[in-house]
């Protein structure tokens, strides 16, 4: 607010995508990393936001990123949402559409991030039948990072010792729990934050062992649903 990039309202309302905003932010990013940022995230466009006035927003955001991808302020940006996509606000052609309407058939449009665990198996189960976010990103060449593959470390404290061996035998709740976000087609990235070194060694373990089949993943969806 002191630098003039936010306004009170949106300082009260705790979320903005306001071009001026967006550039000092993306210009802040740059200079505490001390290096221009490879991807930088578009978070939650969704937030308090209407079907009608979604598409404007984004586009006046992609506008931005673009023009700080033309100065070499940031490598290329993305779409990270908590509920865009499963409340149908917008999909990944959307979106598309949108950063070649603000960037050109060269856009720097690169990325997705959604929730993907236990809790949220619908991109899981819809990845698996080709369709829905997960399965289009991957078709568009976007990468896909997973975020929230824990739950908040709700799930490992949920999840049965039964429904672990049905994923992975041996593992820990958590260690199979990561493995079904890993393994679902389209995920490159497993977003996962831990204070416990032991834990991220768990983890890294996890994601760095053979895929899940598809039918071991089916199976899940069908015991836990959607």
């Amino acid at each position: 607010m002191r630098a003039g990039a936010l306004s009170a309202e949106d300082a009260e309302q705790g979320h903005c995508l306001a071009p001026d905003y967006i550039a000092w932010q993306v210009a802040r990013s740059k200079r505490m990393l001390g290096r221009v940022p490879d991807l930088v995230f578009l978070h939650n466009p969704e937030h308090g936001c209407q079907e009608g006035e979604i598409a404007d927003r984004l586009y006046a955001a992609f506008l931005s990123m673009e023009k700080a991808c033309s100065q070499h302020t940031i490598g290329a940006y993305g779409v990270a949402t908590w509920c865009g996509f499963s409340s149908g606000l917008f999909d990944v052609s959307t979106l598309l559409e949108l950063a070649t309407k603000a960037g050109g058939p060269n856009h720097h449009l690169r990325a997705i991030q959604l929730p993907v665990s236990l809790i949220h198996l619908a991109p899981v189960a819809q990845a698996l039948d080709g369709q829905g976010p997960l399965a289009d990103a991957l078709d568009a060449g976007l990468e896909v990072f997973a975020s929230a593959p824990l739950h908040g470390g709700e799930i490992p404290d949920i999840l049965t010792r039964e429904l672990t061996d049905l994923i992975s035998p041996g593992s820990t709740p958590a260690q199979a729990a990561l493995a079904v976000v890993a393994s679902t087609p389209g995920v490159k990235r497993v977003l996962l934050s831990t204070g416990n070194p032991e834990h991220w060694t768990q983890a890294a373990d996890a994601v760095g062992r053979p895929l899940l089949s598809p039918d071991v993943l089916r199976r899940v969806v069908d015991v836990l649903g959607t």
